[in-house]
């Protein structure tokens, strides 16, 4: 996912098997992108057709600098 490269969650289904982590099942990949989520690590992005991609929140979303 980096370098503001966007996949779907068959794509990454595909990177995650390579080391070994299992993404079987209707709700397991669901609840691996929603932890992924919620800890900061993805966000969503723009749909490709008809299915949501996931980006790399730090790429898409830029930090405040300091207080105003």
């Amino acid at each position: 996912m980096q370098g503001g490269r966007l996949q779907t969650r068959d794509e990454l289904r595909e990177v995650f098997a390579q080391p070994g982590i299992k993404t079987d099942g209707a709700l397991r990949m669901g609840y691996l992108m929603m932890h992924a989520e919620l800890e900061g690590v993805v966000c969503s992005g723009p749909r490709r057709g008809k299915q949501f991609t996931y980006a790399l929140l730090d790429e898409r979303v830029s930090l405040p600098s300091g207080p105003a």
